[in-house]
């Protein structure tokens, strides 16, 4: 999961090519069709189709909400530990004379 964290950089479509070859192609933890699937549902709904989609397959995979919560955590977490080391860094930098 961490790897699909630090893999996905680029657009939607590269997020999900690297979400598909980690899930249905390297682990086989479900088929093209029930990839294609849960891809459609989360599609439809409002919001970002990648975390949603991963989510959706690890509630589906481990059948537990607290797994969906972690993966969602851990998905998130070098991006915002990125952000915010970026932002004091340009801060300190930006701030001298």
């Amino acid at each position: 999961m961490f790897q699909l964290s630090y893999l996905n950089s680029g657009d939607q479509t590269t997020h999900m090519h690297n979400t598909h070859e980690y899930m249905v192609v390297e682990h086989k933890w479900l088929s093209e069709t029930q990839f294609a699937e849960i891809y459609n549902l989360c599609w439809s709904l409002p919001g970002p189709t990648n975390m949603q989609v991963i989510v959706t397959i690890i509630t589906l995979k481990l059948k537990s909400l607290s797994a969906a919560i972690k993966s969602l955590l851990i998905y998130n977490i070098l991006p915002l530990v990125l952000l915010i080391v970026l932002g004091l860094l340009s801060n300190y930098f930006l701030s001298k004379p």
